[in-house]
């Protein structure tokens, strides 16, 4: 492939196509404009929705005082879904939401077309005798967004600065407030027009205002430091914000969130945001009680994965080969490195394929740090702290992404995590950087999980996998699988895979969050772990079964349990998990009981967190939502 990336840098190429690992090597900096935009596919390489670009090149300018052509800027575009129909959200405020007097209350709208653009909203607000009491028109989709906090734009290494981007919002979105309402009961209702006029089915919520008195102010608890919060990747909190929640702020990054997440600490949330109309994908932090942005960082290379906290760093591998540890403080560069890059007279060749998480462990019994993280088909050992290369060992690779944390056992410098797109499962150990054991998992491009760790009141934790053959437990010391559960492996009549997920462990019971539409729960102590203790089927929201699509009913689909279910998150009482259909569920962790679920419009299809009061859903049109739960004053976060 590069020799022909190298013939087509002496033209003027405006665009070019090739495939999925081809990227690392016609990306940004290969030579002059050259950047990489993704697209997705119907086979699930990404855990994406099909979807195709419009692509726009105004960005790419010259100087017209000059006789050369020394063009600047990117190619920009705009991200599409297939197969989304007259999609529509009042997301804030939600039905049955409560808010106060003197707060601003969030605006959050939602449309969504795979063929039409919507331009503007209408949003009414009535009392409870039908009285308007406001009302905001022409409320522009895709325009503005708030003031960026500090802007850390790219640099290449050893290079300049390059201009940073405009903020900008997505398309999909109209992003407002409503404040000065009286304590009362009210009906929000919106209605979303595309550029030629059409309406989208206008939506009505009733939510209620009370005096400021009546709620608690959410406050913040445990840090969520990595994708399955701490090092056993259980995705279990000690904190519990219930199931009564309310949006209390959102931000939108321009781009995407697939696969990504966020993490949580010292009153920030840091978010990865994968572009895929765009070069520009990010990490960002924002205040975690306002939703105020603190800084964004310009990253070289898709960011496919959810960040990892450390010792006051953020860590993150991209897809082209790119190592990044970025100061939380104000997201600077504190060290990068590039995975096998080569120079060739005037051209730059990397073959290096990351984009996975990386995992950081304080070494037991010795003074240093180590980060993990999968570059092609080896699994490597960085200094945590400098970046140095310490060593690594093969691992198994195909055409697929990485999304493994690595977990450990507590006590231990053994480390556990899938290799490539959840083929293998190793044991390493985390001193030497080295290979333990293997077993295979049987996965596929379209698996997306992580391990996790049993926490059994007495003896050694087990270990649990979710791939697209099924959920397995594994034994610590050989891999040996103990039981296996086929199912949750296929998902009906959908337009693409829809990513597999890892499981979440509260004690010996684990919960898998899968892609048949179903949640269940696994004990792994009992007689037939592999029997489920209860499952529940997620449904789908309003005309979004394949039943309501025409298409897919003439292909001869049928009705499945429900939307694609993923990343299971659990406290004491509750489980929490995202839908492709847009929704964030909440179930009774005991039962498997459906208690309540908010519809956020776009699909939640990256990892949620949780941190005291506050639950954190990223959807797939780049929006962040920061719900917290609603609790009357003097009542404090649950533990």
């Amino acid at each position: 492939m590069q020799p022909t990336i190298d013939e087509l840098a002496k033209y003027d190429v405006r665009m070019a196509a090739a495939g999925h690992n081809q990227q690392a090597e016609y990306r940004r900096g290969a030579f002059n404009r050259s950047v990489e935009i993704n697209n997705q596919g119907t086979y699930g390489i990404d855990g994406a929705h099909p979807d195709y670009k419009i692509l726009d090149f105004k960005p790419i300018t010259d100087d017209p005082r000059t006789p050369r052509n020394e063009d600047v800027g990117y190619v920009m575009g705009t991200h599409r879904q297939f197969d989304i129909n007259d999609d529509a959200a009042l997301v804030s405020p939600g039905q049955g939401s409560v808010h106060t007097v003197g707060g601003k209350i969030p605006v959050e709208l939602y449309a969504e077309d795979n063929g039409r653009t919507p331009a503007a909203a209408t949003l009414t607000i009535r009392d409870d005798r039908g009285k308007t009491v406001r009302q905001q028109t022409g409320l522009k989709f895709g325009l503005g967004n708030k003031r960026p906090g500090i802007q850390n734009c790219y640099t290449p290494p050893g290079g300049k600065p390059e201009p940073c981007p405009g903020a900008r919002i997505s398309w999909t979105r109209v992003s407002d407030h409503v404040d000065d309402l009286r304590p009362g009961t009210y009906t929000a209702e919106m209605t979303a027009v595309d550029t030629k006029g059409q309406a989208w089915p206008t939506i009505k919520n009733t939510f209620t205002v009370v005096p400021e008195d009546e709620l608690a102010k959410p406050k913040s608890g445990q840090d969520w430091t990595r994708q399955g919060r701490d090092e056993e990747g259980r995705s279990a909190s000690a904190d519990d914000p219930g199931a009564e929640l309310d949006l209390r702020w959102a931000a939108n990054t321009g781009e995407q969130f697939n696969l990504d997440g966020s993490v949580i600490a010292d009153g920030r949330v840091i978010v990865s945001s994968r572009a895929f109309d765009s070069p520009y994908s990010m990490m960002l932090a924002y205040d975690l009680a306002s939703g105020r942005e603190i800084w964004r960082t310009y990253l070289d290379g898709d960011a496919e994965s959810a960040p990892t906290l450390h010792d006051g760093k953020v860590y993150l591998t991209t897809a082209v080969g790119r190592i990044y540890a970025l100061d939380t403080k104000d997201g600077h560069v504190v060290w990068q490195t590039i995975e096998k890059e080569e120079r060739h007279g005037d051209t730059v060749r990397r073959y290096g394929r990351a984009g996975g998480p990386v995992s950081v462990f304080d070494l037991q019994g010795e003074n240093r740090t180590v980060a993990v993280y999968q570059n092609w088909n080896k699994i490597q050992c960085r200094d945590a702290r400098s970046g140095d290369l310490l060593g690594g060992f093969n691992g198994a690779t195909s055409w697929g992404q990485f999304h493994s944390t690595a977990v450990r056992q507590p006590g231990s410098n053994t480390a556990y995590l899938h290799t490539d797109s959840s083929s293998t499962l190793v044991a390493m150990d985390l001193a030497s950087c080295s290979q333990l054991w293997v077993q295979n998992t049987q996965g596929g491009i379209d698996s997306h999980s992580s391990p996790a760790l049993t926490d059994p009141a007495a003896g050694d934790p087990k270990l649990v996998t979710m791939t697209a053959s099924g959920a397995r437990g594994h034994d610590l010391k050989t891999g040996a699988v103990l039981w296996q559960s086929p199912v949750g492996g296929a998902s009906t009549c959908e337009p693409g895979p829809a990513p597999l997920t890892s499981p979440a462990v509260w004690g010996d019971i684990a919960y898998i969050a899968s892609r048949d539409g179903v949640i269940r729960a696994y004990d792994t102590s009992a007689a037939e772990p592999g029997k489920p203790l209860w499952e529940t089927p997620v449904g789908y929201l309003p005309g979004e079964s394949p039943l309501d699509d025409k298409w897919r009913v003439a292909k001869g689909c049928t009705e499945g349990p429900g939307s694609p279910a993923m990343h299971a998150v659990v406290t004491e009482d509750r489980l929490y998990a995202g839908t492709w259909d847009g929704r964030l569920v909440v179930l009774d962790r005991t039962t498997g009981k459906r208690l309540t679920e908010y519809n956020l419009g776009g699909g939640v299809a990256s990892a949620l967190s949780i941190s005291g009061d506050w639950v954190f859903a990223l959807t797939d049109d780049g929006t962040i939502h920061a719900l917290a739960a609603r609790r009357p004053a003097g009542d404090g976060p649950r533990r």
